[in-house]
C-alpha cells in the first residue's frame, strides 16, 4: 500500500501544484524586484531633487552675500567721502557757531544715511530669508503632496 500511496503523491495533481507554487514564487519574486527598483528610482529622484534644491539655495546665498558686500563697500565709501567733505567744511569755518552748525548738519545727515542703510540691509536680509529657503521649501511641499497622493 505504501507503493500506491507514494505513486499518488507523485501523480499529476502534485506536479501541477508544484508547478503552480513555483510560478507563484517567481511572480512574487518578480513583483518584489520590481517594487525594489521603483523604490530605488524614487529614492534616487528624491535625492537628486534635494541636491538641486540645496545647490540652488547655496547659489542664492552666494549671490546675496555678494550683494551685501557691495552694499557695505558702497556705504563705507559714502561714509568716507562724507567725513572728508565735513572736515574740509570745518577747516573753512569762520567762527565757533559755524563749526557747531556744520557739526549739527553733519550728524543729522549721518543719521539719515544710517537709517537708509539700515532699510537697505533689512530689505536684502528679508529677500535672503525668502529666497534662500525657497528651493528647499518647494521640495518639501512637493514631497508632502506626493505623500498625500
Amino acid at each position: 500500500m505504501s507503493k500506491t500511496g507514494s505513486k499518488q503523491a507523485e501523480g499529476p495533481s502534485y506536479r501541477s501544484f508544484e508547478a503552480e507554487a513555483a510560478e507563484q514564487l517567481r511572480s512574487f519574486a518578480h513583483k518584489g524586484v520590481e517594487q525594489g527598483r521603483q523604490a530605488y528610482e524614487q529614492m534616487k529622484d528624491g535625492s537628486e531633487h534635494a541636491r538641486k534644491a540645496f545647490e540652488t539655495s547655496f547659489e542664492i546665498a552666494r549671490a546675496l552675500s555678494d550683494e551685501l558686500v557691495l552694499k557695505s563697500l558702497e556705504a563705507a565709501e559714502a561714509g568716507t567721502e562724507a567725513h572728508a567733505a565735513h572736515i574740509e567744511k570745518l577747516a573753512g569755518a569762520k567762527s565757533l557757531s559755524d563749526v557747531a552748525e556744520l557739526q549739527s548738519d553733519f550728524v543729522r545727515r549721518q543719521m539719515e544715511f544710517a537709517a537708509n542703510q539700515t532699510r537697505a540691509f533689512h530689505a536684502i536680509f528679508q529677500t535672503a530669508g525668502m529666497e534662500f529657503s525657497r528651493p528647499v521649501r518647494d521640495l518639501f511641499d512637493k514631497a508632502v503632496k506626493q505623500t498625500a497622493a
